[in-house]
């Protein structure tokens, strides 16, 4: 298990050596790995701490683990799935660019995990178009020309297609629903759901 706290925390090394964690966050971006560290006032011992700032970050990440043999890669691989995930609920609750769940009011807990399902393979399917729609290059009508890099998530680009389909030209509607066809069979989950149907 991994979780974040801010760089202005207390952290220190066995050795008794006494710094902030931002103080630890190397100017070259690579990873340092503080095994057997205590973190906090309270100095509460955590197998490890992995202080990183890569180029391009806006602030450091700062991450505690209980995982003291894995590398500090690992680790922040491991929270970096964790953001992604933490970006995808977002999408989810999102009312203008995402599904609204959070203008959603369920009462109890059987609903609002249906919904939740609901909502998780909606998210992977519009995923899985963005996909389609970015392979065939149809990124490039949703971006400014100048832009060399994805300016929306796979998700976003999904959405976007997913509204565009009843005025689609044939032309690019058709390539597109192969392409999506396709990486549907490609995902084992949904041949597995969706197979008999």
């Amino acid at each position: 298990m991994s979780c974040a706290f801010g760089s202005a925390s207390k952290s220190w090394m066995k050795k008794g050596e006494k710094k902030s964690a931002g103080e630890w966050v190397l100017e070259s971006g690579r990873a340092v790995k503080l095994t057997g560290a205590r973190v906090t006032q309270d100095e509460t011992l955590v197998g490890a701490v992995v202080c990183v700032k890569k180029k391009g970050m806006k602030e450091a990440w700062c991450l505690a683990t209980s995982l003291k043999e894995a590398t500090a890669a690992f680790v922040v691989g491991l929270y970096g799935k964790r953001f992604r995930t933490e970006e995808t609920f977002r999408d989810m609750k999102d009312l203008r660019f995402g599904m609204g769940l959070s203008w959603m009011r369920v009462r109890s807990a059987d609903r609002r995990d249906r919904l939740l399902l609901v909502s998780a393979l909606a998210c992977a399917l519009l995923t899985l178009l963005g996909t389609a729609g970015e392979s065939l290059g149809m990124e490039r009508y949703l971006k400014a020309n100048t832009a060399k890099t994805r300016t929306y998530s796979l998700f976003r680009q999904g959405c976007e297609y997913y509204q565009a389909i009843p005025m689609m030209p044939e032309d690019q509607l058709l390539p597109l629903m192969e392409r999506f066809a396709d990486l549907l069979r490609e995902q084992p989950v949904f041949q597995e759901v969706f197979g008999p149907i």
